[in-house]
This record gives C-alpha cells, sequence and structure tokens, in this order.
C-alpha cells in the first residue's frame, strides 16, 4: 500500500475497509481522470483482497490488455492462476440470491447496488456453454454450506432453510422493478460492441439456471 500512496499516477482513497477477521479488505484506488466519469463507473479502483476456499480446480490462463489484442501485440501476462469458470459461476449464482435476501431481512446492512452484475456474468457464462449443470451443481452445494458456516450469525434464515431463502432471493429480484433499474443503470452501459443485452433476457437465463439448480440440490439431498 506505500507504493501506492507514493504514487504521482495513484493513491488511497479513504481508510481500507477490513471485514471477516481480516479476510476481506478493500483498498479504493484513485486514478487519473481527464475525462467525465459515466454515472455506472466508479471514481476509483475497488481493489478487493479476498481469503476463500477453493471450490475447483485451479486453473492456469494468460492475460492480455484490449490495447495488446487490438494493436496484435504480445500478451503482458504468459500465465497466471485463476479459479475455474464453474466455481465463479457458482459463487456468483448464490452471492446474487443470498445478499438479496439478506439485505431485506435487515434493511440495516449495507447493499451493493453493482451486485446486479452478477445476473449479466450469469447470462454470459451461460451463452458462452461454459457451465455444465451437472458439474456446476455441487459446487453450488459447497458454496452454500461454506456460506452458512461464514455468515450464519448475519443470516439466519439461509442457516435454517438456504433453499428457502435462496428462492427468496430469486422471487426478490423477479418482482420489484429495482432490480431491472439497477441492471440499466450499472449494466447496460458497461456492455459494449454490437450485441446489447436487455434485462429481461439476462434475467429469464438467471432464473432457468436457478431453478435447474435448486430442483438438482432438492433432489440429491
Amino acid at each position: 500500500m506505500d507504493t501506492i500512496q507514493k504514487s504521482k499516477l495513484f493513491s488511497v482513497e479513504g481508510e481500507p475497509i477490513r471485514l471477516n477477521e481480516y479476510r476481506y479488505q478493500v483498498l479504493s484506488i484513485r486514478y487519473p481522470q481527464s475525462y467525465s466519469i459515466a454515472p455506472c463507473l466508479r471514481p476509483f479502483i475497488k481493489l478487493e483482497l479476498i481469503e476463500t476456499t477453493l471450490y475447483d480446480e485451479i486453473e492456469t490462463h494468460p492475460i492480455t490488455s484490449l490495447t495488446a489484442e487490438a494493436y496484435k501485440e504480445k500478451t503482458e501476462v504468459n500465465a497466471m492462476a485463476f479459479t475455474s469458470i464453474l466455481s465463479t459461476q457458482a459463487e456468483k449464482i448464490i452471492s446474487m440470491l443470498r445478499r438479496t435476501a439478506s439485505f431485506e431481512r435487515d434493511k440495516s446492512r449495507g447493499e451493493d447496488p453493482a451486485l446486479i452484475r452478477h445476473i449479466y456474468d450469469t447470462f454470459y457464462i451461460q451463452s458462452a456453454g461454459r457451465a455444465n449443470l451437472s458439474e456446476l451443481v455441487p459446487l453450488v452445494r459447497k458454496v452454500i454450506n461454506e456460506d452458512v458456516d461464514r455468515f450464519g450469525a448475519q443470516h439466519l434464515q439461509f442457516v435454517e432453510n438456504p433453499i428457502g431463502e435462496l428462492k427468496y432471493g430469486l422471487m426478490l429480484l423477479e418482482e420489484n422493478s429495482q432490480f431491472e433499474e439497477r441492471f440499466n443503470q450499472y449494466v447496460v452501459p458497461m456492455v459494449y460492441g454490437s450485441r446489447s443485452v436487455k434485462w429481461v433476457d439476462a434475467f429469464t437465463v438467471f432464473k432457468s439456471l436457478v431453478n435447474a439448480i435448486l430442483k438438482e440440490l432438492i433432489n440429491t439431498k
């Protein structure tokens, strides 16, 4: 952090946030701005450091910037360790549903409007055919068990009936128009290219996948 604070280009905004016995830490890093920022973008880089459980095998992939890709330049990072797409999908689904339900149960808890991006991410992963249901369900079960242990004291309904609470979160997403508004505010402006994505399309894919997962979880108890 000292390196960031001394940089002429970047600076730390405010005090770092530390939660869950230091297993979750957030740094807000101010970056140079030459143009006005769209409302869907934060005025800083949100750097999250999370200690979490690995639910699947680690994968290794290169990292190429959009600039290098456009100019057909070499990859900046040849290899870096990543969690699998399946594991990412499982965590996004449960996070979206559990946190939506948790905030509704206790409005004093902080809510992140940008969490709605998980709906689009799920839509995109499913559209790319990267999440097989039979492989995804066991990972979802692992995420649920981990979240019960980690966040149970904050969300007792999730401990008592995790499947029911996930269904409750899905119902809230479907019936409350504020989630479509958030999708249009935080997601739609960020999607570039010729393919536009509407809330109804993204949520239809998300809902269908969630219902299929919940059905498998109930049938395989």
